[in-house]
């Protein structure tokens, strides 16, 4: 739930800053096209020359060009987003501005890395290792033979000792595969969780550094 969260936050920004940016390349094609207007008066009146007339047009047409493919890449955030939230495709409500978001709020120096363990994925992906952890055991207890010392009437030890049974263990048909599988779940899970913590170190120190 809170990587979807993550991912929602992160496509709304770089919605915004493509929203920015289309109306900055805007703001360019209309300053541009009023350079063209104002150099071709200038040829008509022989203060300029032809290529001065050439360059105004091709600097306008780079900016006009750039204006569809940023509308294609809002689209694209738009659907994202739609998507994410289980909804069709379809526009996104803004609200701020980019320049006008408020910046997150400073996080002090010296703070223990030991916070991350109240983030509740932490916890969790914790608590799935330990499980591991005891499958592993359950598994290596399987691979041991299996003595009983007690008689089939399940009576005290003594005479009825000499009927002690023993057996293999209970996997003894494959007696290493149930212990090298529960291994290797726990070395994925361990794995994932130290990925996890990386991510969330990297987002403090990212957060630190807008701050």
């Amino acid at each position: 739930m809170l990587t979807l969260v993550s991912d929602v936050a992160s496509d709304y920004f770089n919605l915004l800053q493509l929203d920015l940016e289309l109306q900055i390349t805007r703001n360019t094609a209309k300053t541009q096209e009023d350079s063209f207007k104002l150099t071709s008066f200038r040829l008509d009146h022989g203060v300029a020359i032809k290529l001065d007339v050439l360059q105004a047009q091709q600097v306008l047409d780079t900016a006009d060009a750039q204006i569809p493919d940023l509308e294609r890449q809002i689209g694209q955030e738009e659907d994202a987003i739609s998507i994410l939230i289980g909804d069709y495709p379809h526009g996104v409500p803004r609200g701020n501005p980019l320049v006008e978001q408020a910046l997150p709020p400073e996080v002090p120096a010296g703070l223990p890395s030991a916070l991350l363990e109240r983030r509740p994925d932490i916890r969790e992906a914790e608590q799935t290792l330990i499980a591991a952890n005891a499958e592993i055991g359950v598994a290596k207890a399987q691979f041991f033979p299996q003595i009983s010392l007690t008689g089939s009437g399940g009576g005290s030890f003594g005479r009825s000792s000499k009927s002690a049974h023993f057996r293999g263990g209970r996997n003894s048909g494959k007696p290493a595969s149930g212990r090298i599988a529960a291994r290797a779940g726990f070395d994925r899970l361990q794995a994932g969780h130290s990925a996890r913590i990386r991510r969330c170190v990297r987002c403090l120190d990212r957060i630190s550094e807008i701050s």
